[in-house]
């Protein structure tokens, strides 16, 4: 702790962003390396399980195969060249099988998670899959190659020798088939146990870095609980001394301890207050002395002011009242040459008038020949509206008339979509029987070869159906899709056809309420008209009136110039006097505030020094 306080408040800083930074890096380390081992063990999943459970699916492929040849070569009996290609082609999908069996045991061996005893559980089976891979082989496909090479067509004895070797094959391959499924579900199994595996780790994983973090955390707090107590309790200390000295205590002194920025400030703080107590301890000795010289100025002034205010104010009186006269005379002058002025301007005004009057009567004649011409138009406008909005409710009706049409034609399109899809359906169990049959026949032998072919052509028609269904399904479709486009492109057509008929509704009863305007308006302007005529010849007689008074008012002019004449003398002797006095009072006046201000901020002082604690 003493090596903290005597380090800078930036090393301070600087050594807790260090820890916790160094406390995040190591919690994301961890957190790195854990991601690897789980990225590995997903690897590992991928890698072995899913390649065995691959292998076994290609080679399930290849055993049916097999079994498809061993079914082929019973129908071809005596056929040497086909049954020997026959024979050619199950030898190489026999190698296939062995060669897909030995990469799935060196996988095996090679998936070091697999529980050992699991694995050679495994192992055992693989090897008896092999094992019953090659009897089939042997057994079963060398067996049935021979027997269908020696064999008669239509002989009952080659007949019961396939048969024995197909009875023989099905047995195998139930066999076969019991190995396979328990390899493929050791393959499922390993799957699974691997993703818990990686599952419970990956959550212990989770927990772990939950901790480290929660712990960092935690730690991070405390470091920087600690630091800032470091930092921050100085700086209180010293906040609450400079609160204690504005409040006027002088006496406040801070622990200079430590070498670190606070430290140093509370030296210089305490070396401050050391210099100033001992300025207002002085301050606090000269104050007195000059209260006592400020009182006394203070008297001697106000005495000398009121004397001085009582004879100024004698000479402001009579100032005034001259002053008074002078303005009186000055303001009617003024007034009657702005009534001479009003009363020419008047005149102009009332000749502009009457110009103006007899314009604005030959407008409002030219503006109401045209309304009468605009309200014409719209008489014949009405009838044109009227008709577009019939047409508009016969196009309308017809459109609502294609729509109920057009669904029709859809409820109709769908019906014939579930007749196809009875068509296919029908098609596919066709195709179902045709199949059972030719396998019937081909256990009848030449007896139902006749039937065979017949089969044979009834899968062709099925199978035939079934595509032309198809097509007619997909073309009924995109019937069924041009319908749809076509009956929404008639909705918004008839939702278009709605705003258009009341577009036209809103255009007629707009039109009216324009010719009925207009007709208000001509009648208006008539009135307005009449007005005018009125006014013009109201206009005449202002005009005569004013030239009477216009000549009244310059008489007026003449006679009062001659009385501001006088009146002027008598102001600039009273101004003489007044500027005297005034100057003579402000001075003393100016002298006593000064005194009076002067005794406020030795009394201020006063106060201010004894607030201090010294």
């Amino acid at each position: 702790m003493k090596l903290l306080k005597n380090m800078k408040i930036r090393m301070k800083l600087f050594l807790g962003f260090f820890l916790v930074l160094a406390i995040t890096v190591f919690i994301a380390v961890y957190g790195i390396v854990n991601i690897n081992t789980i990225n590995t063990n997903y690897g590992l999943m991928q890698d072995f399980p899913a390649e065995r459970y691959t292998l076994l699916n290609l080679m399930y492929a290849e055993i049916i195969d097999m079994r498809r040849l061993n079914a082929t070569m019973s129908f071809r009996l005596g056929d040497a060249a086909f049954l020997n290609n026959i024979r050619i082609e199950y030898m190489a999908i026999f190698n296939r099988i062995i060669s897909i069996l030995d990469t799935y045991n060196a996988n095996q061996q090679d998936d070091v998670l697999i529980d050992p005893l699991r694995r050679e559980e495994l192992l055992a089976e693989s090897n008896h899959l092999r094992m019953l891979i090659t009897d089939f082989r042997n057994n079963v496909l060398e067996g049935m190659h021979a027997a269908a090479m020696g064999g008669i067509v239509g002989d009952a004895e080659s007949r019961a020798r396939i048969e024995v070797f197909f009875d023989l094959g099905i047995d195998t391959f139930g066999a076969i088939q019991e190995s396979f499924y328990i390899l493929r579900e050791g393959a499922l199994t390993t799957m699974y146990n691997r993703y818990r595996e990686i599952q419970s780790t990956t959550n212990a994983t989770m927990m772990i870095m939950i901790a480290l973090t929660a712990i960092g955390v935690i730690f991070g707090v405390v470091i920087a609980m600690i630091i800032s107590g470091i930092v921050t309790r100085p700086i209180v200390l010293l906040s609450r001394s400079l609160g204690d000295v504005a409040k006027g205590d002088l006496t406040q002194r801070l622990p200079d301890q430590g070498k670190d920025e606070i430290g140093e400030a509370s030296l210089s703080f305490n070396q401050s207050m050391d210099e100033f107590s001992k300025m207002i301890a002085s301050i606090k000795n000269q104050s007195g002395v000059l209260a006592e010289i400020g009182n006394d100025l203070a008297s001697n002034m106000t005495e000398t002011a009121a004397a001085m205010n009582e004879i100024a104010a004698n000479i402001q009186s009579i100032k005034g009242r001259v002053l008074n006269q002078s303005s009186s005379v000055t303001e009617t002058n003024a007034t009657m040459e702005q009534v001479t002025a009003n009363i020419d301007k008047l005149n102009e005004h009332v000749e502009s008038q009457a110009a103006a009057v007899s314009q604005s009567s030959s407008s409002i004649e030219e503006m109401l020949a045209n309304i009468q011409s605009v309200t014409a138009t719209l008489v014949k406008n009405a009838a044109n509206v009227k008709e577009l909005q019939e047409s508009s409710g016969t196009g309308r009706n017809s459109l609502q008339e294609v729509v109920t049409d057009i669904r029709e034609i859809a409820t109709e399109s769908e019906s014939l979509m579930e007749i196809n899809s009875v068509m296919e359906n029908i098609a596919s169990q066709t195709n179902l029987l045709s199949m059972n049959a030719a396998i019937e026949a081909a256990h009848a032998g030449d007896a139902g070869r006749g039937f065979a072919v017949v089969a044979a052509e009834i899968r062709k028609l099925a199978e035939s159906s079934g595509k032309q269904s198809k097509t007619i399904g997909a073309v009924l479709k995109k019937i069924k899709e041009s319908i749809d486009k076509i009956s929404r492109s008639t909705d918004r057509v008839l939702s278009r056809f709605e705003v258009i008929d009341q577009g036209v509704r809103t255009v007629a009863e707009q039109e009216d309420n324009i010719r009925n305007a207009m007709e208000e308006q001509s009648h208006g302007s008539k009135q307005i008209l009449q007005a005018s005529t009125q006014v013009n010849n109201v206009t005449q007689q202002v005009k005569t009136g004013a030239l009477e008074m216009l000549e009244g008012s310059r008489e007026v002019i003449k006679e009062s110039k001659n009385l501001e004449k006088v009146t002027h003398e008598i102001t600039d002797g009273m101004n003489e006097m007044a500027v005297g006095a005034e100057q003579v009072n402000r001075a003393v006046n100016a002298v006593s505030e000064l005194s009076g201000r002067t005794k406020e901020n030795i009394s201020t002082l006063v106060k201010s020094v004894s607030r201090f604690k010294v």
